[in-house]
């Protein structure tokens, strides 16, 4: 085929010539032809480029790199560890403290009113021995020196009486028991105070669930050692002690009477507003 000088111009545009560029216009005839025989094969650089890389082609030709994709042995950030002194627990906490709060109250109470009645229980018995003792021994008088037959008969009775009454002095230490009653009051006093302590810590957040565990369980264990060594309590003690805590509010102190006793600067309320509790 022979070079033609006067090919239509439509049959030589848009011919590549080259994989890099494109050439628009007139193309002399040997150019084409040379180019048509001797097809080349190039690679684009997306087929040399290494698996672990990407490349973005643009419509313009233009490259843009990209960074190669995640390792997936790289693991993802553990979470972070759930923060101590949870609001939860804490009230849940404060729950079972509040329990045990009220119970050593009722149970300090009960002992104070026991050792109480052990003290009004001896009190009486020493009188009523001091009573007898006198009756008998005017009693025994009056009968050498007069031949009385009813004073015989109420020296005998009263003789009788404070056979009894030391009897019943005797068989039960009515002072003993007063003395443990109150040792063992005293001692749940500073556990009664020791809890409420622990109660304001837990409402202000000022420890961890961990403390807190820890002081309850604290508590827990002194109070069992108190119990184990305190004597027993009666009904008509645990009576008396319901009635003064609920009805009398014993321990219980209005704004204005405990202002009564603190400097104006340490004043919470002023003295008319509201009676005090007795």
């Amino acid at each position: 085929m022979a070079d033609d000088p006067e090919k239509p111009e439509h049959l030589t545009r848009s011919i590549c010539v080259s994989p890099d560029a494109v050439v628009r216009g007139r193309v002399p005839a040997n150019l084409l032809r040379r180019a048509m025989s001797k097809p080349r094969r190039t690679s684009t650089k997306a087929e040399d480029a290494s698996p672990s890389a990407l490349a973005v082609v643009k419509p313009s030709g233009q490259e843009l790199a990209t960074s190669p994709p995640p390792s997936p042995e790289k693991a993802a950030p553990a979470a972070a560890p759930a923060a101590d002194g949870d609001g939860k627990a804490l009230e849940t906490i404060e729950d079972q403290i509040r329990q045990s709060y009220i119970g050593v109250v009722y149970t300090h109470k009960t002992h104070e009113k026991d050792a109480d009645a052990c003290t009004r229980t001896l009190r009486n018995l020493k009188i009523a021995q001091i009573a007898t003792s006198s009756i008998t021994a005017t009693g025994t008088v009056i009968v050498v020196l007069g031949d009385n037959y009813a004073a015989k008969v109420i020296t005998a009775l009263v003789s009788l009486i404070a056979v009894v009454v030391s009897a019943l002095a005797k068989g039960k230490d009515h002072g003993g028991r007063a003395q443990e009653h109150q040792a063992t009051a005293a001692s749940l006093w500073a556990i009664r105070q020791a809890y409420q302590s622990l109660l304001v810590d837990l409402r202000t957040r000022a420890i961890s669930d961990a403390e807190a565990r820890k002081r309850r369980d604290d508590l827990f264990e002194k109070e069992g050692a108190i119990h184990k060594k305190a004597p027993r309590t009666t009904p008509e003690a645990y009576a008396a002690a319901q009635d003064a805590l609920k009805n009398k509010e014993e321990y219980t102190s209005s704004d204005a009477e405990i202002d009564t006793f603190l400097p104006a600067s340490l004043k919470k309320a002023s003295h008319g507003n509201g009676a005090p509790n007795r």
